[in-house]
């Protein structure tokens, strides 16, 4: 299907606006079909336009021989943003980069550690109570879960 945006796109460094928040910039809207060569031309020299600001204003798209305007996907919105302001993501040098990944697995490895201490603590606490029903006694308050294992094996 065959779909047509239109972009409004504001002149100047900054929006400027009037003290009834009317924008004063220089604007127009621009229509280009989705996906042409157009389209991938002109995203590719947005930046270069000098437009302080870049918005997605509608969509229409081609049914039985017919325009109909439809909710805007966020895709196209990111592809115009990304194409306005560039790539925003943060680039880590390979340093910051190591030490995010080191981070990363020592959050993990504590992490697992503490499940598995919960897992000792459940079985510790479990193999007391056998004990004390076997023996008629508490175990020592330092017998870990081995010895446990192997007095109540006995």
């Amino acid at each position: 299907m065959k779909k047509v945006v239109h972009l409004r796109v504001f002149k100047g460094a900054k929006i400027l606006k009037d003290e009834n928040g009317k924008v004063e910039n220089e604007n127009n809207k621009v229509s280009l079909s989705y996906g042409t060569l157009e389209w991938k031309n002109y995203l590719k020299r947005l930046i270069a336009n000098g437009f302080c600001k870049v918005e997605v204003e509608k969509l229409f798209e081609l049914k039985d021989k017919k325009y109909v305007e439809c909710e805007i996907p966020e895709k196209i919105k990111e592809e115009v943003l990304f194409a306005y302001k560039g790539d925003q993501t943060v680039k880590l040098t390979t340093e910051q980069q190591k030490i995010a990944d080191l981070e990363a697995k020592l959050e993990a490895f504590m992490n697992k550690g503490n499940d598995d201490d919960k897992d000792d603590d459940e079985e510790l606490k479990d193999l007391q109570v056998k004990y004390e029903e076997k023996f008629g006694k508490k175990p020592h308050h330092m017998m870990k879960i081995k010895k446990l294992k192997e007095e109540l094996t006995k």
